[in-house]
């Protein structure tokens, strides 16, 4: 993946530069304005990386930018409220400055493979088809919220195998993802985790 950083600082721009390489992705260019995304430069862009103050109104991100490039916005957990469906409509990813470098690297390879990443406090109301969810440094995908929500209501491996069309190997593989990034040991702890993020109702 060919990433391009717009990130208005230095210090920024240059750990985010090392530590993408090292996840084995390309930065081909960086710059603290869309104006230092030169033609020639969109040309080769598959995801850019933007801060919110950069980006302004997100409604009209797209316009100023040369082709179709994936959009992931950096904002502070402040900007969250200012977030709008609209605005959410046109980019592939909002990430808050507390991810952890694992949660945003994983969040770009899935941006990458077509998901959409949105942290829970704007996600509300979206399609679970169309957006993967952010719960502070835990990232869940559509597939998993079906799971941990089922989870919550006290469901066994065979009724959401049941439920989702697939089998009770794939639920336990699900679940053994969970477990990982939910940092608890076993479904019970799971399943109190969804309830204490409200997911016991989706």
């Amino acid at each position: 993946m060919r990433i391009f950083l717009v990130l208005s600082c230095r210090l920024l721009r240059s750990s985010l530069n090392l530590l993408l390489r090292d996840a084995g992705f390309s930065v081909v260019g960086e710059a603290s304005s869309l104006a230092g995304i030169s033609p020639s430069d969109a040309q080769q862009i598959d995801t850019i990386i933007i801060e919110k103050s950069i980006a302004g109104m997100l409604t009209h991100l797209r316009q100023q930018l040369t082709g179709s490039p994936k959009i992931l916005v950096l904002a502070k957990s402040s900007d969250l409220e200012g977030i709008t469906p609209d605005d959410m409509a046109v980019i592939d990813g909002l990430a808050t400055l507390d991810f952890s470098a694992e949660t945003l690297i994983e969040a770009l390879r899935l941006i990458h493979a077509g998901e959409r990443i949105f942290p829970r406090a704007v996600a509300t109301g979206l399609s679970n088809s169309i957006a993967a969810v952010s719960f502070g440094d835990q990232i869940l995908t559509p597939r998993e919220m079906d799971i941990v929500s089922r989870l919550a209501r006290g469901s066994s491996n065979k009724e959401i195998a049941r439920d989702l069309g697939i089998t009770e190997s794939t639920v336990k593989v699900y679940l053994k993802s969970l477990l990982r990034k939910v940092r608890v040991k076993n479904r019970t702890q799971v399943a109190i985790w969804a309830v204490r993020h409200g997911l016991a109702d989706q």
